[in-house]
């Protein structure tokens, strides 16, 4: 079992694992409060937007914005001050400026320069982990306030802390020579080696955090950069020479992916001694997982059953009665170990239909794909899709049979779901009538789980007619098996 003590200062703080730990400056400001810091942001933003313009690249602006907004939603432990505040601007420059750049209070803006080039380097499709990653750098010197740490910028900073009234007041409009001096000053600054060291690591761990591959994602970028230095987007003006070596920079990211995985493999180790009745060393394996990961309900639910338990053997026999305490268990190394396979087949059919737009068979694989992610913005993405492929083809039982399935899934759950049932029912009973054997038998499935027994064992029966090999026969096989002992199971819905 490796020492999570040593572990957690990876996360919080400094985080500076392995990092050769030249020291942190403190922050010159610690008195300054996050409502102050929030205040501070936004007359930068103003600034910089006379200097930029705003985007009207529609995909760009709704693309950053849920990708920053699903990282932000991760940061409630670390800065829930921000919560509320994080903002995402687009902006267009005149030279092709290819820039990412935080500005303090939650303020981040993202260059169309920037964008292009990584759609450039993924065939035409921005890649969305490589993004999740850099968004997360930058956010990352926010919630570490990099911004407050600089010596070099110690004088600015409280001349604007004096103005800060005067300045709001003005930054919209007309500001004083000396004020626009201050400003500029604070956006020349430059993080230190450290810093940008620490945004690195905590950057993707964030991107992962929010369901990216943001490990390999700013790897990849790193490696774009390296071989072209035209892709940095913290290069523009002359300034590489303040920042970390490239190789060392993959080789640090790299190293601290392995660390996080290690600590994401205690959860295997918690969950044991769980099982085994260890209790206080549970509880210490999960306390540091809700820290790198505080939005696990696993880990939080296995925390409070730890100290559950703890309090139950303190008691003794006061507590008369034992209780049914649930546990959960998630294979979460994997999740920043890589990229899934369905992430990895989403990301395959996206790069044929950059070959092959007009290939229907890939866009239906890709809506499938999209749905079995069960997250709402692919859902609705998902059935764009196949309404359009319906379009011209009314009848296609495996458009028929995807829609089933998007239906099935749009409010599994909820108070609709048996409404969708219904719904999904009819599509597979039309996709199923022309013969096409995956919606013969995703309405048998659908059936038994509806109550309808007989049909429902009836249609797995028809099928296994028809398909007595596939991974599909083998399941509906063990099916028929179960609920001939009174035990039904339900099983995914079969897409082919």
């Amino acid at each position: 079992m490796i020492n999570l003590r040593i572990l957690i200062p990876v996360f919080f703080s400094s985080l500076l694992i392995q990092l050769n730990a030249s020291e942190h400056e403190p922050s010159l400001f610690p008195a300054i409060d996050p409502a102050t810091e929030v205040r501070l942001g936004r007359p930068q933003r103003d600034e910089a937007l006379k200097k930029y313009y705003l985007s009207t690249n529609q995909m760009y602006i709704d693309t950053v914005n849920r990708i920053g907004r699903k990282i932000a939603n991760t940061l409630s432990y670390e800065r829930p001050d921000l919560i509320d505040h994080w903002g995402f601007t687009v902006v267009g420059t005149s030279d092709d400026d290819v820039n990412c750049f935080c500005l303090g209070g939650g303020q981040v803006m993202v260059s169309e320069g920037f964008l292009d080039r990584i759609e450039k380097a993924n065939g035409g499709v921005i890649d969305e982990d490589m993004l999740a990653s850099v968004l997360g750098h930058e956010m990352a010197h926010d919630v570490c306030r990099h911004i407050l740490m600089g010596a070099s910028t110690q004088g600015s900073m409280q001349w604007i802390l004096n103005h800060l009234t005067d300045i709001e007041k003005g930054s919209d409009g007309y500001l004083t020579a000396e004020a626009t001096a201050r400003l500029e000053e604070l956006a020349r600054a430059r993080f230190t080696r450290d810093q940008e060291l620490e945004a690195d690591l905590l950057g993707a761990l964030y991107a992962t955090r929010a369901g990216f591959d943001g490990f390999e994602g700013a790897l990849r970028y790193l490696r774009v950069a390296a071989n072209d230095p035209r892709e940095e987007y913290w290069t523009s003006g002359g300034l590489l020479a303040y920042d970390p070596a490239w190789k060392e920079r993959i080789a640090k990211l790299e190293s601290f992916r392995e660390a996080v995985a290690n600590l994401a493999g205690e959860f295997n180790w918690g969950h044991y001694l769980l099982e085994t009745y260890d209790f206080k060393k549970a509880s210490k394996c999960f306390e540091d997982l809700t820290k790198a990961f505080p939005d696990s309900f696993e880990a939080w639910n296995n925390l409070g059953i730890s100290y559950h338990w703890q309090y139950l053997q303190a008691t003794g026999k006061s507590e008369k009665f034992q209780p049914g305490l649930i546990d959960y268990f998630v294979p979460m190394r994997n999740e920043v170990r890589g990229e899934s396979p369905l992430n990895k087949a989403i990301r395959a059919y996206q790069r044929a239909l950059q070959i092959n737009a007009h290939a229907v068979g890939t866009q239906s694989n890709l809506a499938l794909a999209l749905i079995e992610t069960h997250e709402p913005e692919n859902l609705e993405t998902a059935e764009v899709m196949l309404r359009k492929l319906l379009e011209p083809d009314p009848d296609s039982p495996i458009y028929l049979n995807d829609l089933a399935i998007l239906t099935y899934w749009k409010t599994r759950g909820n108070s609709g779901a048996t409404v969708n049932q219904n719904a999904a029912e009819d599509l597979f009973g039309k996709a199923a009538a022309s013969g096409y054997l995956p919606a013969k038998y995703n309405l048998a499935v659908l059936q038994l789980e509806m109550g309808k027994t007989k049909d429902g064992v009836t249609g797995l029966q028809e099928y296994l007619k028809k398909d007595s090999f596939s991974p599909w026969a083998k399941l509906a096989m063990e099916l028929v098996k179960e609920l001939s002992l009174n035990s039904a199971t339900f099983r995914p819905l079969s897409r082919a």
